[in-house]
């Protein structure tokens, strides 16, 4: 997996947020859009999409106010079989979660032949935690409010023992990150997302020599206010282009 960082920071009573880089093909640029979907007795959901793919593939909430995002990462080997789901199907199976306990549900029920990150987070309740899943197993990190917590990911296994392949750039990502004072708040939140600094892999990402990928969006919620701002350009310095109450 080469795309995709994210930052959570839960500080206690007043930061609940979830702020996410959406990164790809540039092939994709300007071209995905947000769906809102009301689909049979399914629990109505909003989520980022690219065309020709499901939901749930990048970030979105749902009526639950159950906030996803998604990160790709790339165990080694995949699971080839007839069982087995893509992981962008198990992904679509999640917008359904209603709770961080829904979301383990869904893992424990579906086949993987892949793997992924999982950000979480239950605006009812605050509850927010990132899951590493595998083709076989996931590990569940729960972040706790009192006083400050504070998680970055960025399409590699932290946690959980498998091999995997990630690009330098999750690296580099991840480096740059612990370079920084823990953030305390959405200004520091956006900072970080929209950081260049390294030259080769940085992680507010435009094409170059090293690196190929584009950060397409800026994903920020704020979970306490029921708040999802969208950015295109740096979010530190940039304003949002959608504003969505949920």
């Amino acid at each position: 997996g080469e795309g995709c960082s994210d930052i959570l920071l839960q500080r206690h009573n007043d930061t609940l947020l979830l702020g996410h880089n959406e990164d790809g093909s540039g092939a994709f640029r300007n071209t995905s859009f947000l769906v809102h979907a009301h689909i049979g007795d399914e629990l109505p959901f909003t989520a980022h999409y690219y065309a020709g793919f499901i939901g749930g593939n990048t970030f979105g909430f749902n009526e639950a106010r159950m906030v996803l995002t998604t990160n790709a990462l790339s165990p080694v080997p995949a699971l080839i079989n007839t069982t087995a789901l893509g992981r962008q199907f198990v992904n679509r199976a999640l917008l359904q979660a209603g709770s961080v306990g829904d979301v383990v549900q869904v893992l424990r029920k579906c086949p993987r032949a892949s793997g992924f990150s999982l950000n979480a987070a239950d605006a009812k309740t605050g509850r927010m935690v990132n899951v590493e899943v595998g083709p076989t197993a996931f590990d569940l990190l729960a972040l706790d409010r009192a006083p400050l917590h504070t998680y970055f990911h960025a399409n590699k296994y932290l946690r959980l023992d498998i091999s995997q392949d990630p690009s330098p750039s999750s690296d580099h990502r991840m480096k740059r990150y612990e370079q920084y004072p823990t953030p305390q708040d959405a200004g520091d939140v956006a900072t970080i997302l929209s950081d260049n600094e390294d030259r080769a892999y940085p992680i507010f990402r435009r094409p170059r020599p090293t690196d190929d990928e584009w950060t397409l969006a800026t994903a920020m919620f704020d979970l306490l206010h029921g708040e999802l701002q969208i950015y295109v350009q740096k979010p530190a310095n940039a304003p949002s282009v959608v504003r969505l109450d949920f």
